[in-house]
């Protein structure tokens, strides 16, 4: 085992889930107080569609192909994911075009939503522009360059040069 492989992270502790969920609350706390000013049926909807979106789309099509999906046995242990049933089947390798688009599109609906309501309140759509970005770029600098799934698209781990 290289140097390199050992910086790998194999599997996630309760803790990693508990860090990165926090962080991503930020987001979806902010967009819940948003329409919540305006609506609590139009959050409870919001609630429902990031379910959906991330459950289902999300944990379909993006989540399936991962290690970690796979290795967890019959409960995934994941960084956003801790105890959810592994449903669907394992189905590692790439991701296909199909895949790659689901997921996309269920990022998409999950972060488009509640821009309406933000709208009202130009502050709370900073704050959630930015909560969000603050999550991709740590998950970009710090997991993606030592994760196990090499073929996600955002993997970084640096490749071994070939002898």
């Amino acid at each position: 085992m290289t140097q390199q492989d050992s910086n790998l992270k194999d599997a996630f502790a309760f803790s990693d889930f508990l860090a990165w969920t926090l962080l991503a609350l930020i987001p979806v706390l902010t967009a819940v107080y948003g329409i919540s000013r305006a609506s609590i049926i139009w959050t409870i909807i919001y609630l429902i569609v990031m379910a959906a979106c991330f459950a289902g789309l999300v944990y379909r099509f993006f989540c399936t192909h991962c290690p970690h999906y796979k290795n967890s046995g019959r409960s995934t242990k994941c960084i956003f994911l801790w105890g959810v049933p592994a449903y669907f089947e394992p189905r590692p390798g790439p991701l296909g075009f199909f895949d790659k688009l689901m997921v996309f599109i269920g990022f998409l609906i999950a972060v488009a939503f509640p821009v309406y309501w933000l709208l009202a309140s130009p502050l709370l759509l900073l704050i959630y522009a930015i909560s969000w970005i603050v999550l991709t770029v740590f998950l970009y600098k710090y997991e993606c360059i030592r994760c196990i799934h090499k073929d996600c698209p955002m993997n970084r781990v640096p490749q071994q040069p070939e002898l």
